[in-house]
C-alpha cells in the first residue's frame, strides 16, 4: 500500500521530509496546542506500518490511560482522513496494547511510566522496532528515551533500506 502525506502545515511537510531521508535518526517536533503533533505522529508511524509489512513500530506515552484516551482517537481520525476503515486495516488488541495491521505490521503502545524497580527503563531495551514515536516527550524520563531510541532500527530496516527513526513530539 502506498500512503501519501499531505498537510497545509509547512512544518509538518518539513518533518515528513526528514522522516523519509537517509540521514536523520531523531526528530523533535514541538509547538503549541493544536499544532498537529499527534496527527503528524499518527501519519508517520501508521503510514510506515501500512507501507512496509511486516514492520514493528512503537508509540510511547507516560501512561496507558493517556494512550487510550487521547492517542487512540487521533489514530482513528487519521484513518478516517485516509478514507480507510480502521477495523479492516488496523485492529487494536488491548491485551497486548498493539495495533495489528492487515499486512502483519504492528504498532505497539508503550507505557513509559517511571517504575522504581526499573529506574533505567531496561524493560524497554530488548524490543526490536523499525521506527518509533514518543508523544509528550517532555514527560518522559531521559533513560526511557535512550532505551526507546536503542530499540528502533532493529526490525526489517535493512530489508526496506529504512533509516532508524524516532519522532519525539
Amino acid at each position: 500500500m502506498e500512503i501519501t502525506f499531505t498537510s497545509k502545515n509547512d512544518k509538518q511537510i518539513l518533518a515528513a521530509k526528514y522522516w523519509i531521508d537517509d540521514i536523520t535518526e531523531e526528530l523533535l517536533y514541538g509547538g503549541a496546542k493544536y499544532g498537529g503533533k499527534t496527527y503528524l505522529g499518527c501519519s508517520l508511524i501508521f503510514g510506515d506500518a501500512l507501507t512496509y509489512p511486516p514492520t514493528q513500530s512503537s508509540l510511547a506515552r507516560p501512561t496507558s490511560s493517556d494512550l487510550r484516551k487521547f492517542t487512540i482517537p487521533s489514530i482513528h481520525e487519521r484513518f478516517q482522513h485516509w478514507k480507510l476503515d480502521i477495523e479492516k486495516y488496523a485492529k487494536f488488541n488491548g491485551q497486548d496494547n498493539c495495533f495489528n495491521l492487515y499486512n502483519d505490521s504492528k504498532v505497539f503502545l508503550i507505557e513509559c511510566r517511571m517504575n522504581p524497580s526499573d529506574p533505567m527503563f531496561e524493560r524497554l531495551g530488548s524490543m526490536q522496532m523499525t521506527r518509533g514515536w514518543i508523544e509528550e516527550g517532555g514527560e518522559i524520563e531521559k533513560a526511557a528515551k535512550a532505551n526507546l531510541f536503542l530499540t528502533v532500527g532493529r526490525w526489517k530496516n535493512d530489508e526496506y533500506k529504512l533509516k532508524k527513526k524516532l519522532l519525539i513530539t
